[in-house]
């Protein structure tokens, strides 16, 4: 048994209302056989303060600060030169919300090692409660498929296709992802809680195209398509470009994508005192995101007992503009972070 990697990292986001900073580190332990176990953990620190209208807030404070921790564990079994399974467990808690995630899956290389097939399910469950009320408890289940097949085209080219389907169950007083905090000021002037559905299917297909461009330069591209049983449609496409120098001594990378998201079914600006479904949740109408960021990594081979010593860094924009939201339709946000990783 030997430690196979490890890494710790900071990350952080701000735009303009809320603050986050995560830190967080990993570790990867080998065993006999090829098999190996991993371990992690991550916090978020958030702090902010939202913006006084009835549809975004997040309790009757503008101000609040929260903390949030997750820990997650895994094995990877390596039963053949040709495909492996793996198991996780995962676990997130904050004071008004606990997350359990539990999964497996497998994959198999075929056709002389020119295709990989992968296929994985998770299952989730969730209480959200109140700060403020500790009898108030909110339960949601979700069942996630995802299926994955990588392929070789030629010495240079690899492409791949995912496809994702879930299924989520959430108590009937709110539905799925509404918020118990969240208020929807209704057009005679009262302030309802919000109500979703308390189901909701989604599926999602992607396919992406990677590139070598000479020895040192590589570029990836994607789409994906997003649908759900409250009609939200999204489409999403990216872009990245990958530059090694100094014999992989250091690593530039750059990134972008688009991102177009229609409105779920029951999405409207105003509500009636008599609406069966009602939302304060802006991510739900339609909206246009955008994203583009740099990183960079520098890496040392052979150092003491490391066979690779990393240190990397990143820094990405994004503008996001709601279509249909009457306060605040558009805003900006940072996102920054490094982190340090060493494989023995």
């Amino acid at each position: 048994m030997h430690v196979e990697e490890a890494s710790a990292r900071v990350d952080a986001f701000t735009d303009g209302w809320i603050s986050v900073v995560g830190p967080g580190g990993a570790v990867e332990v080998g065993l006999p056989k090829g098999w190996s176990v991993n371990a992690a953990w991550s916090a978020d620190i958030i702090t902010g303060a939202t913006p006084r209208v009835a549809t975004d807030a997040v309790s009757s404070a503008t101000r609040f600060s929260e903390l949030r921790n997750g820990v997650s564990v895994g094995a990877n079994l390596a039963s053949s030169a040709e495909w492996s399974a793996h198991g996780s467990y995962s676990g997130s808690t904050e004071s008004d919300f606990v997350s359990h995630t539990a999964g497996a899956g497998a994959k198999v290389d075929a056709f002389g090692r020119m295709s990989t097939f992968s296929l994985d399910y998770k299952a989730r469950f969730e209480t959200t409660g109140r700060v403020d009320d500790d009898a108030y408890a909110e339960t949601a289940a979700a069942h996630i498929l995802d299926l994955g097949w990588t392929w070789i085209l030629d010495r240079n080219t690899k492409g791949t296709v995912l496809a994702t389907g879930e299924w989520d169950a959430c108590s009937e007083a709110l539905g799925c992802v509404a918020s118990p905090y969240r208020k929807v000021e209704t057009m005679q002037g009262l302030a309802l809680s919000e109500r979703h559905p308390d189901e909701r299917g989604r599926v999602a297909a992607a396919v992406r195209v990677s590139r070598a461009l000479g020895s040192a330069t590589a570029v990836h591209g994607g789409y994906r398509l997003y649908s759900d049983t409250w009609a939200v449609l999204g489409h999403t496409v990216d872009l990245s470009l990958i530059r090694s120098l100094f014999h992989e001594a250091l690593v530039l990378r750059g990134n972008a994508r688009l991102a177009r998201q229609g409105a779920a079914s029951f999405w409207a600006a105003g509500y009636g005192g008599d609406s069966e479904w009602r939302t304060g949740d802006r991510d739900l109408g339609a909206l246009t995101a955008w994203q583009a960021g740099v990183a960079v990594e520098g890496a040392r081979f052979g150092v003491g007992p490391f066979s690779r010593l990393s240190l990397s860094a990143h820094l990405d924009h994004l503008w996001l503009r709601h279509d249909d939201f009457l306060q605040d339709t558009s805003h900006d946000a940072w996102f920054f972070g490094g982190g340090l990783h060493a494989a023995f």
